[in-house]
């Protein structure tokens, strides 16, 4: 009687996780971006003067990362130069 019902738990077990590989046709796809927070240090007048960039440097890659969150890109990392790396589901 155990014999038979180990065999019916390990091959129920064998099919239901079958049933949860994942398809093709539900498998998400990514798309990838490369950025740099356009805000900086240097002579535009849009930028901030290097002391003020340094003192509020929090700040400006905080707004950086949600407005790239509100295009729906996910953060991944930064990279040595500074720049990101970020992915979002493709449409």
């Amino acid at each position: 009687m155990k014999p038979i019902l180990l065999l019916i738990v390990a091959v129920s077990g064998l099919l239901l996780s079958g049933c949860q590989s994942p398809h093709a046709d539900t498998v998400t796809q990514w798309e990838y971006k490369y950025a740099y927070n356009p805000v900086g240090v240097g002579p535009d007048v849009n930028k901030p003067p290097a002391a003020e960039f340094m003192k509020n440097k929090p700040l400006y890659e905080t707004k950086f990362l949600n407005e790239m969150a509100k295009d729906g890109w996910i953060f991944i990392q930064r990279d040595e130069s500074g720049g990101c790396y970020f992915k979002r589901p493709k449409t």
